[in-house]
């Protein structure tokens, strides 16, 4: 039985206990943390018998005094097993325990002893443990609105005397529904009720635009004061003193939390985080966070000592108080730095702070710390701010000659990798302070501004985990953007990169340094694929992977030409791809692709030119006249400029988008076709016969009607291998005869007509429609092909379906 903290859990075991049927049930409640940790499960059953009976009991004992009552074994609280025991448990005794109880129960069954068991624990490190296969799994879910609304009607007629005396409202719905995700947890609109109970302070809150960074401020706050008054009276000044003592400390555990990578900490490593930032508990760690009801403490005996660990009731409390903490300590930083500007800066602790984790690990704490930066006047301690960050940037990689040296270490790190994480968190502090910041300002070599900054990004994703690197850079995004420089009066333009929150979707990748390309890449693709592989750096592994294939076939396309963004093979790869380009920007990404073939040698012009013709004839039937009239065009002028007309195989690739242009008889492609008709002049007969499909088309190939087309098409056919033909291009050989029938050659159809039909595989009739079968009847002996024909004729226009089991006709030459 899973739930969040405060969500009923133990309270419903406790229910169970008391309202199952005596006489079918007989349930024992068991508290795991006040059992022994590491002993097996018989053992911590007769420990909680004897701690509730005062003697004891084994097990079989008491499962077998009542015959015919079925034991119910409730198991309260894992989670605190799992937490307060991890330190001196193995792993596998956490996964494997609810194996453990599974096969304890198949024991007892077969000893004719069979028991329920119900295990509690809080949802978040329910993934720490195997679940046995057959396992019911019941959650306790949040609350929705109508039980958030039935728990504020209980709470407002229980409290009724209270706030008749006091002069209060109610706690209504619409108080507490704009913080949604704390009203849904028990424990927590709890929280929030009683915050309200003192002066409708929750009322107030409805009325204020308020954040939730500012909305926990007031509550830990509140909550704070009113333990802090419960130790006895205390003048103004010295409550407010320890308020701030006590959220300071509560902030320190947060963020040793945060480093430690958990939701929980135990004891020690609380009063150790504290006594390395000077802020020990007096009374140790368990009187600190006793006072505090929305802290939840988990406890498990292990070896007869007991051990603590402690979490925060919502997750949210701890990273508010973690970026409370790096806030205050900022906001000393700037105070220090306006006091005294020439004094040098001691981010002693700072780099305590903000040197074991990455901020960015964790969203939620990017937002808060936003939040809380956001509220900082706009004035000269906000600037002075980021222009003390930078300074610390670029000092940071040298040894600190005024760093005070803080003991706080919540995990063990190297000192590369510290100095790794706290330049990243100053950079994101940065960021978020200054809204976006320029690399110009946080490297100091402006002569090598790009290879600087590659320097730094390299080291920190070294010293990163893969998944810190993969949460850095999805959160920060850098953007080339260059900047203007005034020297001597003379203003040049330099490289730099704008670092920001702010992701921008782009269609397309631009490089924005070509100029830089010779001296990162050559076109030896052999060379690119050693320095990749030589890294070892999976990304950059992967766009390799993806993008070999045009290294290797277009090494010169992969760089742009001067002046460009955009490099021949990445148009390629976007018009191959396609998904993403708008249809009104088609025709001019085949311009860019076609212009950008002519600078390429000719041993990749010519296969890149192929790639582009066999999309294009794809393309070209749903492309307005004057869009496939540019596209032509454009191929023309840059065959004609660049390539010194067309290679066979390119003339053979545009037949189908000239047939389809010659089809449409439009005056927007008359100019451009006649341009082309150069590249088919004299060309071979497959050809002219792919292109030979209507009268309009072979005049505009040039032949004349009668007997000079008649000869043009003896020529053709002589010219032909009749049998390799029909078996490979057969609808050519169609187009052929049909050619001939629009020409009104009836004699060369009668001479030829037979031939050609006997060559071509049965099922190439099918490529024939109705209109064609006047003509070669004509032409044809009485009834010779009459089956295909009566075929054709049936499958177009319908008609009576053959008896079953009538072959197929068949032509007399097959």
């Amino acid at each position: 039985m899973l739930g969040d903290p405060g969500a009923g859990k133990s309270l419903l075991t406790k229910l169970l206990t008391a309202r199952l049927p005596a006489g079918e049930f007989r349930p024992l409640r068991v508290e795991l943390r006040h059992t022994p940790a590491e002993a097996d499960l018989q053992t911590q059953l007769e420990h909680a018998l004897r701690r509730a009976t005062g003697r004891s009991l084994s097990w079989p004992d008491w499962s077998e005094a009542e015959p015919g009552v079925i034991p119910v074994v409730l198991l309260d609280g894992f989670d605190e097993l799992l937490q307060a025991g991890a330190q001196r448990l193995d792993s596998a005794r956490h996964w494997g325990y609810l194996r453990e109880v599974q096969q304890f129960q198949e024991r007892e069954a077969e000893l004719g002893r069979p028991l329920i068991v119900i295990v509690t624990s809080r949802t978040v490190v329910a993934d720490h443990a195997e679940i046995p296969y057959h396992s019911e799994v019941l959650r306790l879910e949040p609350f929705a609105e109508p039980e958030i609304e039935r728990w504020l009607d209980i709470w407002n007629t229980t409290n009724a005397d209270h706030f008749d005396r006091h002069g209060l409202h109610p706690l209504s719905l619409q108080a507490v529904l704009p913080h949604r995700d704390l009203a849904a947890q028990p424990l927590l609109l709890l929280m929030l009720a009683l915050y309200d109970a003192v002066d409708n302070a929750q009322h107030r809150l409805h009325d204020e635009e308020l954040s939730r960074t500012q909305l926990y401020d007031r509550l830990l706050t509140e909550f704070v004061r009113r333990q802090a008054e419960k130790d006895g009276p205390m003048p103004p000044p010295e409550v407010a003193f320890a308020v701030q003592r006590e959220l300071y400390r509560l902030s320190v555990v947060a963020l040793g939390m945060f480093h430690r990578g958990t939701q929980a900490i135990r004891s020690e490593e609380t009063d150790r985080d504290l006594s390395a930032l000077g802020a020990a508990a007096a009374g140790g760690t368990g009187l600190l966070f006793g006072r505090f009801f929305f802290v939840h403490e988990a406890q498990a005996i292990v070896a007869e000592e007991r051990l603590r660990s402690y979490e925060f009731m919502h997750a949210t409390f701890g990273e508010h108080l973690a970026v409370r903490l790096i806030d205050h300590a900022l906001q000393r930083l700037a105070e220090a730095a306006s006091t005294d500007p020439l004094a040098p800066l001691d981010d002693g602790e700072l780099y305590a702070l903000l040197s074991f984790t990455p901020l960015t690990d964790r969203a939620q704490l990017v937002q808060n710390l936003r939040e809380r930066l956001e509220a900082w006047p706009v004035n000269e301690q906000r600037a002075g701010l980021v222009s003390r960050l930078t300074d610390l940037f670029r000092d940071a990689a040298w040894e600190p000659a005024h760093r005070t040296e803080v003991a706080y270490a919540p995990v063990r790190k190297t000192r590369a990798c510290r100095d790794a994480v706290y330049e990243v968190n100053l950079l994101l502090i940065t960021v978020l302070a200054a809204g976006a910041v320029h690399a110009s300002r946080l490297v100091d070599d402006r002569d090598d501004l790009l290879g600087e900054w590659r320097r730094h990004a390299r080291g920190w994703q070294a010293q990163l985990s893969p998944s810190s690197w993969e949460l850095l850079t999805s959160t920060l995004t850098l953007e080339p953007c260059p900047r203007e420089l005034s020297v001597a009066g003379q203003v040049t333009v330099a490289d730099d990169l704008r670092i920001s929150t702010t992701y921008t979707p782009r269609d397309h990748h631009e490089l924005r340094w070509p100029e830089r390309l010779p001296e990162l890449y050559v076109s030896n693709t052999a060379d690119l694929v050693r320095r990749v592989m030589f890294t070892a750096d999976a990304d950059a592994e992967l766009l390799l992977h993806h993008s070999y294939s045009l290294l290797s076939r277009f090494p010169r396309a992969t760089a742009p030409e001067d002046g460009e963004v955009r490099s021949p093979a990445e148009l390629l790869l976007t018009l191959l791809v396609k998904d993403v380009i708008p249809p009104l920007t088609l025709p001019d990404l085949y311009v860019r692709c076609l212009n950008q073939s002519g600078w390429l040698p000719r041993d990749e012009a010519v296969p890149y030119l192929e790639a582009v013709l066999r999309q294009l004839a794809h393309d070209a039937p749903s492309m307005p006249d004057d869009a496939l009239a540019l596209v032509l065009s454009t191929l023309h002028r840059m065959a004609t400029a660049g390539m010194s007309g067309l290679a066979p195989v390119l003339v053979e690739l545009l037949l189908p988008c000239v047939r389809d242009a010659l089809g449409r008889t439009s005056p927007h492609l008359a100019e451009v076709l006649d341009s082309l008709r150069v590249y088919f002049d004299g060309h071979d007969a497959i050809h002219l016969t792919l292109l030979g499909h209507s009268t309009y088309t072979w005049q505009w190939t040039g032949p004349l009607y009668g007997a000079e087309a008649a000869h043009r098409l003896d020529g053709v056919l002589a010219d032909l291998d009749l049998r390799e033909t029909a078996a490979s291009r057969p609808a050519a050989l169609v187009d052929l005869l049909r050619l001939a029938a629009e020409l009104d050659l009836g004699h060369w159809l009668s001479a030829h007509a037979a031939e050609i039909l006997s060559a071509l595989p049965a099922e190439a009739f099918g490529l024939l429609r109705p209109s064609d079968l006047g003509p070669l009847r004509a032409a044809l002996e009485k009834g010779e092909y009459e089956a295909e024909f009566q075929e054709v004729e049936r499958t177009w226009r319908g008609g009576p379906t053959p008896p079953a089991g009538t072959p197929a006709p068949r032509s007399p030459g097959a």
